[in-house]
């Protein structure tokens, strides 16, 4: 029965071939439906016919906008609430085509349909917008009549409302200039007797000062505005200490002169007191507030430090993960550093190993700011030996792309191997000499990265274990070449011609590196360098001339050249070259011996020694009437001075009588005898033994012509290039004749 009324209904369609394939599926549909429910067969007959009426309208429909004008329809594509009702069905069409409908073709005018649309919903969004902050402006002189009403519960609603607006940004923009409702919202605030009135003002007052203007507006209120804030942190609410931190913050980062005001009411104790909270959200504002404080004021630095937030600060970075936090406590770190007292209590703390440990972050901002804050703190820490992991890190950066990472890695690994053998061989062994070499020779014309890195060299390349390796990996990865441009063909600052030359002087301790050195013209670029340096106009060129340039004094350029023309004569074939060239360098060594400074005086006299070894330099510093003033520096009361002395002065009576030997002897034997009861003479004589035979038992201090450097930069986040402090302070080691150079620590 079911089965016959299907077939009934399907034969109504004016199709044939659509009847005779309703027909052949007829037996499908009866066996599926139940023969004794008739509903669900007139449901299908329902739908059938919803489906013939769609499709009769469509075409209508389309019929229409093919007859329907050029402009018609271009204005019912672009604003379909224009059209007609006979053609809204045409904007739903268009509308299906453009979201990705059966058609993958758009025309132009389907093209331009949903731009302008948008356009539209922006246009009215702006008006809205208008609207909400018209209204507010009108309703807050209301709002602030209703919070003035003696009952509570009418000013409680009319806070309420002005909270639920404030979260709008129209409404929050119009109250940001309404000084009379942020002075009720601020006297309500301060009234403790409703604590729900206290969170619902506060709150208010926090989403006010997300605009500028509002911060500007809240602070004019200036008797009661940060003071209460201030207060307001004492409150045991976390609601009410998250509002009050966020609005102060806000007011610290847009008005300056609201920083001087927080340092008066103390706000900078209450809130480092708050430090040890437990909401890693709230510390960050904490964090950032003092960042705001304490930049640029040593007064709030030092206030910091004895509330005990440097020691927290540290804590902090040990313990915590929160990305934001952690920057925001590395920045005021970094502000930290540059304080002299602040300084130490960071390293004795941990706070270099608590930094070090996030020099893998993958946040960029983060890293520059914690190696910012290690270069400061660095030269507080060279005498620490549990860093380990901070330098293998710090060797990894100077692979960095980035330039800023590789300036700051470099004058880390700088001053933290100063004076540090322990320091020296970590970093050698972590492949630190093969990385700081191709530094040097990839950034070989940035001054800036040149610098830091040739120093750090200097450093690993004398007295440690594996200072011969270092010297080794510097050779070896054409490290010898760069040096050598670095003065000879670049036009470099006094720091790093200083630098290249102690490394020089430390590479030409070992005998392998003498001849490269040579070869590349070490011993002229040496000369060159205490030539530029004698003044003018005297006889033979003096080297006194006292002059400071980029923080370092001509005589520490001078010892250094010095100092590596010593370590390099010990080789014969350096010697020959030193005493060809042209003009003769001996009248400039000679009249160097009159500086009234011992250091140079002990550099002069110790290249003297190593020269006069040889016959001809001898008898040219004797032409050069040098012997007076050798006998002279035999009173020095510098060991070094004496004892190099009197070497010359043996070598230069090599080839003179017995009888004049012997009165030499006689006399060095009465200026020189400084020992002590029972100790064998300082000074043998080997008359057999000819030149360079003098024995000298008598030991002395080596001298370290760079302290580690403090990097003065201040409190900005500038990156620029390392502001070394080159104290030039000498520290003296025992040390005899033949091992003078090994011992130097140059």
């Amino acid at each position: 029965m079911a089965s016959y009324e299907v077939r009934q209904y399907t034969t109504t369609t004016t199709s044939r071939t659509s009847t005779r394939q309703q027909r052949e599926e007829a037996p499908e549909l009866s066996f599926e439906l139940p023969w004794s429910d008739r509903t669900d067969g007139q449901q299908l007959q329902l739908e059938q016919q919803q489906q013939v009426q769609h499709g009769s309208r469509t075409l209508d429909s389309l019929s229409r906008r093919i007859h329907q004008t050029r402009a018609g329809r271009i204005r019912d594509a672009l604003f379909p609430e224009t059209a007609d009702s006979a053609l809204a069905g045409d904007a739903t069409l268009g509308r299906l085509t453009l979201s990705g409908g059966a058609s993958g073709d758009f025309t132009a005018v389907q093209r331009l349909a949903e731009p302008a649309r948008t356009l539209k919903t922006a246009v009215v969004n702006v008006i809205n917008y208008q609207e909400d902050a018209d209204v507010a402006a009108h309703a807050a002189v209301e709002l602030c009549r209703l919070m003035r009403d003696s009952d509570q519960t009418v000013s409680m609603r009319a806070a309420t409302l002005i909270l639920l607006l404030c979260k709008k940004q129209a409404c929050r923009l119009a109250f940001a200039t309404q000084l009379d409702l942020i002075e009720c919202l601020l006297a309500a605030a301060a009234r403790p007797s409703n604590a729900d009135m206290l969170r619902t003002c506060i709150g208010a007052l926090c989403h006010i000062s997300r605009s500028e203007q509002g911060c500007v507006c809240i602070f004019q209120c200036r008797e009661r505005a940060v003071p209460l804030l201030v207060h307001l942190l004492g409150q045991g609410d976390d609601r009410v200490l998250f509002y009050s931190i966020t609005c102060l913050r806000a007011i610290l980062l847009c008005v300056e002169e609201a920083r001087a005001e927080l340092r008066a009411c103390d706000g900078v104790v209450v809130i480092t007191r708050l430090l040890r909270h437990g909401d890693i959200r709230f510390l960050a504002l904490l964090v950032d507030c003092l960042q705001l404080v304490a930049f640029g004021n040593e007064e709030t630095k030092l206030l910091i430090l004895k509330s005990g937030g440097t020691v927290e600060l540290v804590d902090i970075l040990r313990r915590a993960n929160y990305e934001k936090l952690l920057f925001v406590t590395a920045r005021l770190l970094k502000v930290l550093s540059v304080c002299s007292s602040n300084k130490p209590v960071i390293v004795e703390s941990g706070g270099m190993n608590a930094l070090g440990r996030h020099l893998r972050s993958e946040s960029g901002r983060l890293v520059i700011n914690v190696l910012w804050t290690l270069r400061n703190l660095s030269d507080q820490a060279y005498h620490l030996r549990d860093m380990d992991q901070l330098l293998r890190d710090l060797v990894d950066l100077l692979g960095s792309q980035d330039m800023d990472y590789v300036i700051c890695a470099a004058g880390i690994l700088c001053n933290l191997t100063c004076w540090n053998p322990h320091n020296k061989a970590v970093v050698t062994g972590s492949n630190g000499a093969v990385a700081l070499t191709q530094t040097l020779c990839a950034a070989q014309d940035r001054e800036e990265v040149t610098e830091p890195v040739v120093c750090a060299l200097r450093h690993i390349t004398h007295q440690h274990d594996q200072a011969h390796a270092a010297a080794e990996a510097v050779r070896y990865h054409y490290g010898v070449t760069v040096l050598l441009k670095l003065l000879t063909e670049v036009q470099s600052r006094r720091p790093l011609v200083k630098a290249a030359l102690g490394l020089c002087r430390n590479l030409a301790l070992f005998d392998e590196n003498c001849a490269p050195l040579r070869e590349q013209g070490l011993v002229e670029a040496a000369v060159d360098a205490l030539q530029q340096l004698s003044a003018p106009g005297s006889p033979g060129g003096s080297l006194i001339s006292g002059d400071v340039l980029d923080g370092v004094a001509s005589e520490e350029v001078t010892e250094a050249a010095l100092a590596c023309l010593q370590a390099l004569c010990r080789e014969h074939l350096s010697r020959e070259a030193l005493l060809g060239l042209r003009p003769p360098v001996m009248p400039l060594l000679a009249q160097a011996l009159h500086s009234n400074q011992e250091h140079i005086q002990r550099c002069v006299a110790g290249l003297l020694a190593e020269v006069t070894a040889d016959p001809r330099a001898a008898q040219q510093l004797e032409g050069e009437g040098a012997a007076a003033r050798l006998t002279q520096l035999l009173h020095s009361r510098n060991d070094a001075v004496a004892t190099y002395a009197a070497a010359i002065l043996y070598q230069m009576a090599a080839d003179k009588p017995a009888d004049y030997r012997a009165r030499l002897q006689s006399e060095l034997a009465h200026s020189l005898a400084r020992d002590q009861p029972g100790e064998p003479p300082a000074y043998t004589w080997n008359d057999a033994g000819g030149a360079g035979s003098v024995s000298i038992s008598r030991q002395f201090d080596a001298h370290s012509m760079d302290g580690p450097r403090s990097y003065q930069q201040q409190d900005g986040n500038q990156s620029g290039a390392p502001s070394p402090h080159h104290s030039g302070s000498l520290h003296n080691s025992r040390y005899n004749l033949q091992s003078l150079t090994e011992q130097m620590d140059v």
